[in-house]
């Protein structure tokens, strides 16, 4: 999709209500990379999104010691936090 917008004398820019609702953009912030000389812009995403992700690895931990179940809560929350993202990512 491509959309014409105006850059104001402060560098501001609208983005469009259907973009917005598109990918997800609400007030607050708003991550932007320039990358090959082109401006990436996407919703800042909450820690709160990714509550629940873990639920599944507390039934299965039982009798284990706590070294190994950090060791894999850490494994799982970083699959997860990549996972997250790249579904948005390629949406």
């Amino acid at each position: 999709m491509i959309t014409l917008v105006t850059v104001t004398s402060q560098g501001q820019i609208s983005i469009p209500a259907k973009i917005r609702r598109m990918l997800g953009f609400e007030q607050g912030k708003a991550l932007l990379r320039v990358i090959n000389g082109k401006i990436e812009l996407e919703p800042e995403r909450n820690i709160t999104d990714l509550r629940g992700v873990l639920k599944k690895y507390g039934r299965i931990n039982r009798g284990k010691t706590i070294d190994s179940i950090v060791a894999k809560e850490e494994r799982a929350t970083s699959e997860a936090i990549l996972n997250r993202f790249k579904k948005k990512k390629d949406k």
